[in-house]
């Protein structure tokens, strides 16, 4: 008789399954794993950045992101970069695009996740600039979080080496604290240095020395397709809390890779000092490229709600001086600060800030790009043999 109910109705044996208990037991924990990993992936997906997954570029001598890497800004604002070759944003091969070009570099303002491609400076000036010339001038974008003076020192003469016709390029500086000496390590990557004397130092990161070159793998080219955000942050998280190096078991002084300021140094140098600084600065550029090069300076400060930017938001008396010494090396500065004032004035919007952030506040909104765009424009269309 088969197992199961008896006639006198008492329970007989019953027949085990066809999997054994623990192969059930891995199938039900497999399962789960597999739900949370989907779950994990399409919470990162909208809610965390992605991860800039970095490949070596010979041209530049530094890790750049991969060519046909698709980033997505979750945090503040909601653009869509994809990159080309040389790090490029929005643009597969720059080399490739006929007619001469304009290099913008630039810290997190110029890298401009937060509205992607098509909303950057350097695609509306493209755009204006086709407008108005009499010839295809294409603006493109390099930009860094933390970049500052040096690093773009560092940057121009291998662009110059690496993009063919090239005719100049544009420095955006959002404050002037970006081209002053003795900053804090932590928020630079390349240093300005005035101990014991001026000098440019190269780095590759913030806060540390320099990446070893990554290859190209096309499993990590499959992996980033894939966007995997959330789960390789949680990866991050893991190997930091496990590196030797960030473990301490007792307190004490703990030696940086980064030189610190020393005590007599900060970021305000008085005015002979910073005058000094500055010199040496734009004699260093002049130096180190044939191309012409502009400075186009972003008020720093938050936007005061319902007028325009307040007289110490806009800096004017040390960004005039800025400019001044700017022109005796033959390096034009430009102020974006009055457009912005108008702008804010005019349309009653905020430049800076996103939905997804405080108003006024952070880094530069569509709109903010579209003027800054429009006042290199016009500076180019007002001088029409600077480039």
């Amino acid at each position: 008789m088969s197992s199961g109910t008896t006639p006198s109705g008492s329970i007989g044996p019953v027949r085990a399954g066809r999997f054994p208990r623990w192969l059930r037991i891995s199938v039900v924990w497999g399962f789960g794993v597999g739900l949370a990993l989907i779950a994990g992936w399409g919470i990162g997906w909208g809610s965390v950045n992605s991860q800039l997954f970095l490949e070596y570029s010979p041209e530049l001598g530094r890790n750049v992101p991969m060519p046909g890497l698709v980033y997505r800004e979750s945090r503040e604002g909601r653009g869509v970069t994809r990159y080309g070759a040389l790090g490029v944003p929005g643009i597969a091969e720059i080399r490739a695009v006929p007619g001469r070009k304009l290099l913008l570099l630039g810290d997190s303002h110029v890298a401009a996740h937060e509205v992607g491609d098509g909303n950057r400076i350097s695609d509306h000036l493209t755009r204006l600039l086709s407008e108005s010339a009499g010839e295809r001038l294409t603006a493109f974008s390099v930009g860094r979080g933390y970049w500052s003076v040096a690093d773009y020192y560092f940057q121009i003469p291998k662009f110059e080496r690496a993009v063919p016709d090239l005719a100049g390029v544009i420095i955006l500086v959002s404050g002037l604290g970006d081209t002053l000496p003795d900053q804090d390590p932590l928020h630079q990557v390349s240093m300005f240095h005035s101990r014991p004397h001026f000098r440019f130092e190269y780095f590759e990161i913030e806060g540390q020395e320099d990446l070893a070159p990554i290859r190209h793998s096309a499993l990590r080219g499959r992996v980033a397709a894939l966007q995997p955000q959330f789960l390789l942050r949680l990866r991050n998280r893991v190997r930091e809390g496990l590196n030797p190096a960030r473990v301490r078991f007792r307190p004490g002084p703990v030696a940086s890779r980064k030189p610190q300021p020393g005590p007599s140094e900060g970021p305000a140098p008085n005015p002979a000092g910073r005058d000094a600084a500055w010199e040496w600065m734009f004699r260093q550029l002049r130096e180190v490229t044939r191309l012409p090069v502009i400075f186009v300076h972003v008020p720093p400060a938050p936007e005061t709600p319902g007028k325009a930017l307040l007289p110490e938001d806009l800096r004017a008396d040390d960004l005039q001086r800025f400019a001044e010494i700017g022109a005796d090396f033959g390096i034009p500065v430009l102020a974006a600060g009055p457009a912005f004032a108008r702008e804010r004035i005019q349309s009653g919007e905020f430049l800076r800030g996103f939905p997804t952030s405080a108003p006024g506040l952070g880094h530069l909104n569509a709109r903010g790009h579209r003027v800054v765009a429009e006042v290199i424009a016009q500076w180019i269309e007002e001088h029409p043999d600077a480039f």
